[in-house]
């Protein structure tokens, strides 16, 4: 009887476990967007009571946005080409911030916002000015396996 319950849970554990496991780093970071111009910085906090070492927001699949117009229609992203970055990693202490700034990058003589780098390509925003939006930060402490953690949504207009 043991042994037939034994090989139940084991078919049942088989059948139930997603085939993909996510790492849960939620409790490993908290993030949050801070304007200055036309420059955002994704603010990293480490909130445990442990040192942390996490991906750094610039490497492939870390960092992503979601940007919303005036109407909450999503911003589509433009693509601006091939990325490869090379992976860094990010040491933080206990209560620890680090800074990573979000400059505005140019293609085709176009001005671009919240870039990053998706798997393997460099994206871009257009966004206008004098129009409001609304933006999230998820940010992949773990890396690209892991969950992600999202900024508030932040209210802005350049």
């Amino acid at each position: 009887m043991q042994w037939s319950i034994s090989i139940i849970s084991i078919i049942a554990a088989a059948l139930f476990t997603p085939l993909v496991h996510a790492v849960d780093t939620r409790a490993q970071a908290s993030l949050r967007i801070v304007f200055s111009g036309e420059t955002a910085s994704i603010v990293i906090v480490n909130p445990s009571t442990l040192e942390r070492t996490l991906e750094h927001p610039g490497n492939q699949s870390v960092l992503s946005f979601a940007i919303f117009d005036e109407r909450f229609n999503l911003v589509a992203p433009v693509g601006i080409g091939k990325a490869d970055a090379p992976a860094q990693k990010i040491n933080l202490k206990p209560q620890q911030v680090f800074r990573y700034s979000v400059s505005p990058c140019v293609h085709e003589q176009r001005k671009l916002f919240f870039c990053y780098i998706s798997g393997t390509a460099w994206y871009g925003y257009p966004i206008e000015k004098g129009i409001r939006y609304r933006v999230v930060a998820v940010y992949r402490a773990g890396g690209p396996d892991s969950m992600g953690v999202a900024s508030d949504e932040i209210l802005f207009q350049f």
